[in-house]
């Protein structure tokens, strides 16, 4: 991710030498310029000068699209998320990030991104570079309509939503790529600077999300992996196609009875994930005002809109449109 240039060849002199000869006279040379920074380095930078160094957390942002905070500190710091309302975007600059969840603890460092979707309780612990003595990282928030429009633009894309959009799913990790830097940093200095509409606030996301999204190859589960997260995977893929134990097993090199028998050992069954997961999705495009409740059910793989009324009252306690007028008063 980092150029190399030439910079302009020096020009030779013409020297009065009183021989007919110019083979003493130096040629062009060529000048190496400066490494251009890489994205990462940019941002790095970008996010010392934004907060001024600031060891603090400090919150800035619209709060209906995202809310951009900086965690610097110069200690190791233990945090606990207790089910947040929002997915968080975590781009660590400097140091190390300790996911803890269970039994498992993931180490992720400089230019990794983690995303920790909603609702979704972790032990996080923040360790200062031993080199520097610092650690630091942007964390930015997402807001629900962003995300819900998001979705809505990968299912037109033909692209599987990102696990992450889920609630409680498990946190994943990417490495930084330049386009996602370069998303990252335009977000982040239009939406520090406050000077822009909302709604281009809102489109600068999107393009951090939809960055996030075609990068989607290199996301690893952030927690040991198992066989519901794939099975999970695979609904969320198409969400509105038929899903069978039969076609899943053999997507994921099984036979059908060994997958049951590995659900139920943990107390699921295929049906109940897919329900899950069309649910998950549901709720996110439910927020999207251009879908009426018949669009969302039909992307969710329901062909009755008053069945899927019936099952996403039960699963959210509000019928589809008072859970969106809700969503939008809060």
């Amino acid at each position: 991710m980092r150029a190399e240039m030439l910079g302009p060849a020096s020009t030779a002199a013409t020297v009065a030498t009183g021989r007919d000869t110019l083979s003493d006279v130096p040629g062009p040379v060529a000048v190496r310029a400066p490494d251009a920074p890489s994205p990462l380095q940019r941002l790095r930078a970008f996010a010392g000068e934004a907060f001024d160094g600031a060891r603090s957390t400090e919150g800035h942002g619209i709060a209906d699209v995202a809310t951009i905070t900086q965690v610097s500190t110069r200690t190791r710091q233990s945090v606990r998320t207790e089910r947040h309302p929002r997915a968080i975007l975590v781009a660590v600059l400097e140091g190390q990030k300790r996911i803890q969840a269970e039994s498992t603890t993931t180490v992720v460092g400089p230019g990794d991104l983690v995303v920790m979707p909603a609702a979704r309780p972790l032990c996080l612990v923040n360790c200062p570079d031993a080199r520097s003595g610092r650690y630091r990282a942007v964390c930015i928030d997402v807001g629900p309509r962003v995300a819900a429009g998001v979705a809505a633009r990968l299912a037109e894309l033909a692209l599987a939503s990102p696990a992450w959009l889920a609630e409680g799913a498990r946190p994943e990790v990417v490495r930084m790529d330049a386009p996602l830097c370069e998303a990252l940093l335009h977000f982040c200095q239009g939406l520090l600077a406050a000077e822009a509409h909302p709604a281009l606030h809102a489109h600068r996301l999107a393009e951090v999300l939809l960055a996030l999204a075609l990068q989607g190859g290199a996301l690893r589960p952030a927690l040991d992996d198992d066989v519901v997260l794939a099975v999970r995977r695979r609904v969320r893929a198409a969400p509105a196609g038929p899903v069978g134990v039969e076609r899943l097993a053999r997507d994921l090199g099984a036979s059908a009875a060994t997958l049951r028998r590995r659900m139920a050992a943990r107390g699921l069954s295929i049906a109940r994930v897919v329900r899950d997961e069309r649910m998950a999705m549901a709720r996110l495009l439910i927020l999207d005002d251009a879908l009426s409740v018949a669009e969302v059910a039909a992307r969710c793989g329901y062909a009755s809109p008053s069945k899927f009324a019936r099952r996403f009252a039960e699963a959210t306690g509000a019928a589809p449109l008072a859970y969106r007028k809700r969503a939008r008063s809060a």
